[in-house]
């Protein structure tokens, strides 16, 4: 795959540069000037999409987190998925065929040329290697070779002839030939490389006919030159000819006057186009995240949470909670009493290095007390991580928690290791929504609050210091015996500004309500749970240890909308309301069940469901030892 991308980033470059040439340069007569445009043109196609930029973004990871115990199940049984058919290795093979032909057809001409040159006789002088060919179509030069037939010319023919083919080997037009034959092996699926090599060779032939116009006094009769031998002649491929097809446009840019050097000048337009294209394909981002271990916040010793889904209820085939905590002894947190364990999280980032990873195992070791052994570790093209198992151990709880990763070479996301402060500890993905209910957000929510109380009330003082300016000035203007115009422009004034602070305020006030909202807003989504669910606030009850209690006990529900409003409740086959299923001990819940709508309708009637959203059964101990 990251050989596709480089080969279309180079197509992409190699465009931009002949669409500049083709609107801006082509119809100027600075051949040299745009020789070395086309040469950077190939040059930049082939080294700037290797060239990759890195720019890091700091970002500080979310807070720390409860996890629902179903994320801790997924992230310790992650499948391994399996490797399929990819079609961008399909491309890759399609590519290469075609480089492969392209290639080959390349080294043919080569050898063609050299077994021409070599089985001909020479004849040297001046550093050029004339070879006299009779019969030959049409005159062509390779390098410092130039290929001729003398006796087919008069003698100021041959004479503008050779100043051409000289002009051709002294400017080395052959390497620009080979250079860009390379581009057209590599790009051969890109039909503007193609044309990009037409208006080389193009450009290539008026300044060979420019320097030969340059050394002859007639140039008339080098242009009737041109049209003498205007027929179609067969010349080696990677040649020049000093016969080529398009001799209109030849002689035309021969009679056409010079360009100003002034209008040089657009070439430089190709540089911001070249960066814009260079920032939004060639530019990486490196995220790296500012991880320190977490501070110990409060935590609410009689406070515990439950989740109870229809999956899991259906799944486990009415198992109550002790049945359901032993299927699944190893994924429970403990907690115990006596201390609070360090909390941390460290985020395995795409980017890191087996040596990163490495340092991050040494540091969870040492500052953690925990074990981190990770394998089949791999990396696709980019230097990005695309497979890793992890096994992590508690030393202390002796909790463990393991996961593999395959993303078929592309990136995975962040991986993230953590243990909060009850305990909870595991491996689990980025992609996994976190979140941690703590009081933080309560103070941070109190302290916006405080802090639009205090806008407010100084809005209020300046309002109040503007009427009493405005008294003062009523008073001035009632003690005065004249009225100047500079006094009535400055009541105006005063009107005006207070007419303006008005309106400020009206805005203000418009705007601490939105904030508001927004705040009443986010303190529901943080306390929103999944539809169909049933939570449970039970005090003081551990969930960890399910220990009873003498306390009284207080069950709230909550989900997407208002779940009492919608449910239909039934405590051991008798339909209930709400102020008494708030009356229940769980302790003496045996099983929960949650029926949604439809099943709900079948077991019920319509009439008993109307207005409901499912129904929730719940059997009590006491009613299961009656059976």
């Amino acid at each position: 795959m990251a050989v596709l991308i480089y080969i279309f980033k180079s197509a992409a470059i190699l465009s931009l540069f002949f669409m500049a040439y083709v609107f801006l340069l082509k119809n100027e007569t600075f051949f040299k000037t745009n020789r070395q445009f086309l040469l950077a043109g190939i040059v930049a196609a082939l080294i700037a999409p290797a060239l990759v930029l890195t720019r890091t973004i700091y970002k500080v990871p979310v807070e720390d987190f409860d996890i629902p115990e179903e994320l801790l199940l997924q992230a310790q049984a992650s499948p391994v998925v399996e490797e399929t058919f990819d079609f961008w290795q399909l491309g890759v093979f399609i590519y290469t065929l075609g480089v492969a032909v392209m290639f080959f057809i390349f080294i043919k001409k080569l050898i063609q040329i050299f077994s021409f040159l070599k089985n001909t006789r020479q004849q040297t002088s001046n550093g050029y290697h004339f070879v006299q060919i009779d019969g030959l179509d049409a005159p062509f030069s390779f390098f410092n070779y130039i290929v001729l037939d003398a006796q087919a010319h008069s003698e100021e023919e041959l004479e503008m002839v050779l100043l051409h083919e000289k002009a051709h080997a002294n400017q080395r037009h052959s390497f620009d030939m080979f250079l860009v034959q390379f581009v057209i092996i590599i790009q051969w699926f890109n039909p503007l490389a193609w044309l990009y090599k037409n208006v080389v060779v193009q450009n290539l032939e008026y300044l060979a006919d420019a320097t030969t116009a340059r050394q002859i006094e007639n140039r008339k009769n080098y242009q009737l030159a041109l049209v003498k031998v205007a027929a179609p002649k067969l010349v080696p491929a990677l040649a020049h000819s000093f016969y080529q097809s398009f001799i209109k446009k030849r002689i035309v840019m021969l009679n056409k006057q010079s360009s100003s050097e002034f209008r040089k000048w657009k070439i430089l337009l190709i540089v911001p186009v070249l960066g814009a294209f260079m920032w939004s394909f060639n530019v990486k981002e490196e995220v790296k995240f500012k991880v320190e271990p977490l501070s110990h916040s409060e935590v609410k010793e009689s406070e515990t949470a439950l989740i109870i889904s229809p999956s899991q209820t259906e799944n486990q085939n009415q198992k109550n909670l002790s049945e359901i905590i032993k299927d699944h002894p190893k994924q429970l947190v403990t907690k115990t009493e006596q201390t609070s364990p360090k909390a941390f999280k460290k985020v395995i980032t795409p980017k890191m290095t087996k040596g990163d990873i490495e340092q991050l195992v040494k540091e969870l070791d040492s500052d953690y007390n925990i074990e981190m052994d990770f394998s089949k570790l791999s990396y696709n093209n980019n230097g990005e991580i695309t497979q890793i198992s992890i096994s992590v151990k508690d030393r202390k709880t002796g909790n463990k928690a393991t996961a593999t990763y395959n993303t078929n070479d592309k990136a995975l996301t962040n991986i993230v290791v953590y243990r909060t402060e009850d305990g909870t500890f595991g491996v689990v993905s980025g992609h996994n929504t976190i979140v941690q209910r703590s009081k933080l957000s309560a103070a941070e929510l109190q302290e916006r609050e405080q802090e639009m109380q205090e806008r407010r009330q100084e809005m209020e003082e300046r309002k109040a210091k503007i009427m009493v300016r405005r008294e003062e000035m009523k008073n001035r203007l009632n003690d005065s015996t004249s009225v100047t115009e500079k006094i009535k422009e400055r009541m105006v004034e005063m009107e005006l500004r207070k007419a303006e602070m008005q309106s400020r305020m009206e805005e203000r006030k418009a705007e601490m309500e939105l904030r508001k909202a927004e705040i009443k807003k986010r303190r529901a989504e943080m306390l929103n749970m999944s539809d169909d669910s049933v939570f449970f606030q039970r005090r003081p009850i551990n969930a960890s240890e399910y220990k009873s209690s003498d306390s009284k006990y207080h069950i709230t529900y909550r989900g997407k909308g208002n779940l009492n409003a919608k449910a239909l409740f039934i405590i051991d086959g008798e339909e209930v309301d709400e102020y008494e299923l708030k009356n229940i001990n769980p302790d003496d819940i045996e099983s929960i069940d949650v029926i949604k709508s439809d099943n709900a309708i079948e077991l019920y009637g319509v009439e008993k469901m109307k207005g409901k959203k499912g129904a929730i059964l719940i059997t009590t101990k006491k009613a299961n030892n009656k059976k």
